[in-house]
């Protein structure tokens, strides 16, 4: 139930900001058009990894089944949002694959990408979307992370099964995020972050036992 006067809504217990939206609109009383639907079962179903985080519960589905109901076609919006690439972003995913390295007896995987990497991928640096997702594909790997050299910082992408919290590992960094995902920049050397990172994950992993 929505509150009688909203100043700042927030709700952690939404699995997205599409899910608060629908139920602001129904709310109001606005009409559900085709075109508002498919906007926001995008915003679902990118912030629930089409529906497979942990973070998909009964009132995101319902909110789904409804934004179907009104037209919208899961398989078509995949193919807008996950099948449109260019063919230098797979050029760009072999250098990320060929980068993996594993610690930790194969629990945690780090992944690089340079400037040569997209000067000779011709990719550009907003195509590294979900790219740090693929060492999670790997059963041994609990943890993952991407370092990219972005002009003068290096961007870093940490994602997590359930044992590290990367959201707080990433506060360490001053970056943030949520415990299966956070994020953080840094002015540091690309070699120097990727061990201070490696070393506090490890941490983090021993921990967990």
């Amino acid at each position: 139930m929505l509150p009688a006067t909203i100043s700042a809504w927030i709700d952690p217990s939404a699995a997205a900001t599409g899910v608060m939206v629908g139920e602001l609109i129904d709310a109001l009383g606005w009409p559900l058009k085709k075109e508002i639907a498919e906007a926001l079962m995008a915003a679902i179903v990118t912030d629930t990894g089409w529906l497979r985080f942990a973070n998909t519960d009964g009132r995101c589905l319902r909110a789904v089944a409804r934004w179907t109901d009104a037209g919208v076609r899961p398989d078509v919006l995949y193919r807008r949002i996950h099948q449109n690439d260019r063919p230098e972003r797979l050029r760009l995913l072999v250098r990320v694959l060929e980068s993996m390295e594993f610690y930790f007896a194969g629990c945690l995987a780090v992944m690089t990408l340079r400037q040569a990497d997209f000067v000779e991928t011709g990719a550009h640096t907003n195509e590294t979307e979900n790219m740090v997702n693929e060492a999670l594909r790997i059963a041994t790997v609990e943890s993952a992370i991407l370092l990219v050299q972005n002009g003068d910082c290096v961007r870093v992408n940490l994602r997590s099964r359930d044992r590290v919290n990367v959201a707080r590992l990433a506060g360490r960094f001053g970056g943030g995020g949520h415990r299966r995902a956070a994020g953080l920049r840094s002015t540091e050397d690309i070699e120097t972050l990727k061990e201070r990172l490696v070393e506090a994950c490890g941490q983090a992993l021993s921990e967990s036992k």
